[in-house]
This record gives structure tokens, sequence and C-alpha cells, in this order.
């Protein structure tokens, strides 16, 4: 696949992605990630999305970037401003019956920064992954069990990293149902001529690499003394527990298109002005479809922030629509740094319920982390009480002065009074009425748009901006 190699561009951050009257709102604005709230069917994608990407598309310098879809029908409307500004050659569209792979251990081991571990980095990305497939971010209530996972995984990855094999899921299983369970099985030549341990052993031991290496005689010792020392209830358990959550990656889409595969695209294609659709809708793929696109996403995360933008500036943007389906704890750390690495972040989502849910322990810290990071925030109508009242505070409140009159009709008395009350900008009913698209509303969606640190025309904190459905069309 040609790349473009053009590396440097001018001015990068100037770039003017949306313009609301005289208000210009550049890359470098939306580079302070964005947050796009409101209830199903309020316009999140059809309105404010759609404007935001056609902007993102249209800018010059050109950007690359990521677009996931969470519909059956969200792929042609991507398509849509991609193929309106004339960028349909750019496409990178990774579906279940495409041809697109990536292999994503060695991806993340090839991520490893220069004095690093690579089995480290691998590690961390299961460990985001099993937070995915927990559907929560729920972690076991006795760390026993989560330590003994992250021995194995770094041990195995370790084992196959000397035995110069590739790395994958399926690799590692077999290597899990083929350890040996007591110190007799070191012993027995039938085991050993069927384990797939014990090849792997032997081609990591025939590599010179591995003399008076201290972190290769840590993985033999935890394969060889310890996990044989266990009475074999434990042992099982054990296995049993890093079985359930390796298994996920070794079907279905995860296996098809992640897992011992050989990789035919990268996700840093991006910075070369490349636009990667992870086009697996939840609502056709549900889980599978969710873990797929999470770890691409986090992929993409992790070369972000090694990017030297001394060599290559081009600002790039990532899309995630549904984001309560996709989130995790490495959005929410991406989400702290991803200015000083200029990428534009938008994610659009029904509520903050939803991504609490999805953010699981610790998700009120989370959760307000989060929030804290997005520096521009779209508000669409919502009928879920906690958001609503978010969009109030996030506007806030300002004082109001009240006027009152009484009369005594009999006695002919009067007096006048004057209060100020400290009451909210734009109260909840506000939000609930903004208009949500659709034939109704001739096709035009409502939104109250803020920024960190912006004053609007006549010193108000807030917007109101109308995007059209129908833009590309009319």
């Amino acid at each position: 696949m040609k790349r473009n190699t053009e590396q440097r561009v001018d001015r990068p951050l100037d770039a003017v992605i949306q313009q609301y009257g005289d208000e210009n709102i550049t890359a470098r604005d939306f580079a302070n990630n964005t947050l796009i709230l409101g209830s199903p069917g309020s316009g999140k994608t059809s309105g404010v999305l759609q404007s935001l990407q056609t902007g993102a598309l249209t800018a010059s310098p050109q950007m690359g970037g990521l677009f996931n879809t969470a519909k059956q029908d969200d792929l042609p409307s991507i398509l849509k401003p991609i193929t309106y500004t004339g960028r349909r050659d750019d496409c990178i569209i990774i579906n279940a019956l495409g041809t697109y792979r990536l292999n994503w251990l060695e991806y993340a081991r090839q991520q490893t920064p220069e004095g690093s571990n690579e089995a480290i980095t691998v590690l961390e990305m299961m460990r985001v992954f099993r937070e995915m497939v927990s559907k929560s971010g729920a972690v076991s209530k006795d760390p026993f069990w989560d330590n003994m996972v992250d021995k194995f995984i770094l041990s195995s990855v370790i084992l196959l990293i000397y035995a110069k094999v590739s790395l994958s899921i399926k690799k590692m299983i077999k290597i899990l149902h083929s350890m040996p369970k007591n110190s007799e099985d070191t012993k027995d030549e039938n085991f050993i001529a069927r384990s797939e341990f014990m090849y792997y052993l032997n081609l990591a031991l025939d590599n010179p690499d591995t003399k008076d290496n201290d972190e290769f005689d840590q993985c033999v010792s935890y394969f060889l003394d310890e996990m044989v020392q266990l009475d074999q209830r434990t042992l099982s358990n054990i296995v049993a527990s890093i079985h359930s959550n390796l298994f996920p990656a070794s079907i279905g889409l995860m296996a098809t298109l992640l897992d011992d595969v050989e990789s035919n695209f990268s996700m840093d294609m991006s910075f070369d002005g490349k636009i990667i659709i992870i086009d697996l809708p939840s609502s056709v793929y549900h889980e599978q479809g969710n873990l797929v696109t999470s770890m691409l996403m986090y992929l993409w995360q992790k070369d972000v922030m090694k990017r030297d933008l001394s060599l290559n500036n081009r600002m790039v943007f990532s899309f995630v629509d549904e984001a309560q389906l996709t989130i995790n704890k490495q959005t929410v750390a991406f989400s702290s740094v991803c200015r000083s690495q200029q990428a534009i972040c938008i994610y659009a989502s029904q509520s903050l319920a939803a991504i609490k849910v999805r953010l699981g322990h610790h998700s009120d810290h989370l959760l307000d982390q989060f929030i804290n990071n997005c520096g521009n925030i779209y508000m669409l109508s919502s009928t879920n009480p906690d958001t609503l009242k978010l969009f109030s505070d996030l506007v806030g409140k300002d004082y109001e002065m009240r006027m009152g009159f009484n009369a005594g009709l009999d006695s002919g008395n009067h007096s006048a009074n004057a209060s100020e009350d400290y009451r909210y900008i734009l109260p909840e009913r506000i939000f609930r009425l903004l208009a949500t698209g659709g034939p109704r509303n001739d096709y035009y969606v409502e939104a109250i748009f803020v920024s960190a640190g912006r004053i609007f025309a006549e010193g108000e904190t807030y917007l109101r901006v109308v995007f059209d459905q129908k833009m590309l069309e009319r």
C-alpha cells in the first residue's frame, strides 16, 4: 500500500475545523478532546459528528485518522464526507469479511520503547483486553488470581520471544495446557515429545541469547519450579482462571483479524494521512466487534503517544461513536496526553451513566478525570437527569436580578423589592427541548457548545449551534 512521503506540514494546529458565525474552532481547540452527549435520536451522529468529520477531512493541512462504526448503516454515513472531500482512496476499511489483518501481540511488542521490556508492553495491552472482556472494568476481589494470570502471560511471552516465533494467544493457550503439572512430567519422554511447551522451551534453549539471561531463567523457573510445586487442585484452578482470561482472544473476530495472523497494515499509517475505518458495528457483532475495535484503538493510541513530532507533525483524529462501548482506563489516560501529541479525539455517547458502567471499578474518579480532560463539549437533547445536571453545571450560573411589587387595594399601601438570585444560566428544560433533527425539525439539530477558557459573543460561556443533517445533500 502506497504511503505518503511528506512527514512535516506547516502550521497543523491552525487548521479550521468548524466555523460558527465569527467563531473559528481550530485543530488547536479540538486537540483538547471533545465529548458529544445526547440521548438516542438526538442527532449526535447525523448532526454534530458528521459536521466535525467533514471539517476534519476538508481541513488543510490534510489529516489522517480513525473512525469506528456503531450501527449497521454507519459505514455509508462515514464514507459520505470522505467521498465528498475526494479522499476515498485514502481509506483502509477493516471488517469481518475483508482482507486486512494485524497481529496485535506482535504489533504491541514492536511498540516497546527503547530500553523497556517487550513482555511487559504486551502484558499492559492484555490487561486492557481483560478489562474489556469483563465489560465493566471490574477487577478480582482476590489479587492472587490476577497476579497468576499476569505471571503466566509474562512468562509465556518471554518463552515465545526467545523461541523466536511470533506471539499469539493460541500458542499461549497451548503452552498453558502442555506445561508440566508435576516434576515427573519433565522426565517423561512421552510428555516431552508431545508437549508444545517443551517444543518452545527447546527452541529457546537453542537461542544463544538465553545464556546467562536472568529474564529467561526466571521464565523457566516459573514453569519448571513454581508451577510444578503447586498441589493439583490449586494448579487446576489457576489454569482454569488463566484459560478464561485468554480464551476470548482465541476465537471469533479476535482470532480472525488479530491473533496469529500476518499483518498487512499498521495503525500509524494514519500519520501519513490514511483513514482507518473499523467497520465492526456493535449492533451486528456485539462484544466481538467491541473487543476488536477497542484493541485497535488502543494500539493507535500507543502509536500516537510514542510519535516523534520532530519527524512527523501531521494532525491525526479519532472519531469514536457510541464511546460507552469501547472506553476503558487507557482511553482516560490517553485523553490526558493526546493534546501534546497533536491528536484530535472526539467521543460521542448517550449519557454519563453508560460511560460509568463501562469504566466500572473507581468509575466516579475515572469519569471525573475523563470529563475534565474534554475541553470541548457538545450538549444535545437528553432525558437523563445526571447528564442534564452536568449540562447546566457546565454552562454555569450567574446572578439574576429579580423585582417584586406588592399593593394593598383596600389601604392603598404598596411596596417594591429587589433581590439577586444565583441561578443556572441555562436550566435543564432548555436542553430537553433542543431540536433533534429529522423531518419534524427540517433535519436541523441543535446543540449547546462549551469550550474551556473560551468566551463567546456578548460574553457568554456557551454557544447555541445548529447542524444540518442534509449538509452534504442540499
